[in-house]
């Protein structure tokens, strides 16, 4: 799932899910606390996902 909350991230990590962290604004430290993969522009999540 892609997130730019810490709530939605550890949301998605009770889950057990994968969670893309959009941080577009630098400060993903909150989101990688939770376990999500940190990134900054959308344009990465192709290559994150593995496309």
């Amino acid at each position: 799932m892609v997130e730019d909350s810490a709530t939605g991230a550890l949301a998605a990590a009770r889950a057990g899910m994968r969670c893309l962290g959009f941080a577009p604004e630098g400060g993903g430290e909150k989101l990688a606390a939770q376990g999500a993969e940190v990134f900054a522009a959308l344009s990465e999540v192709p290559a994150l996902i593995g496309l």
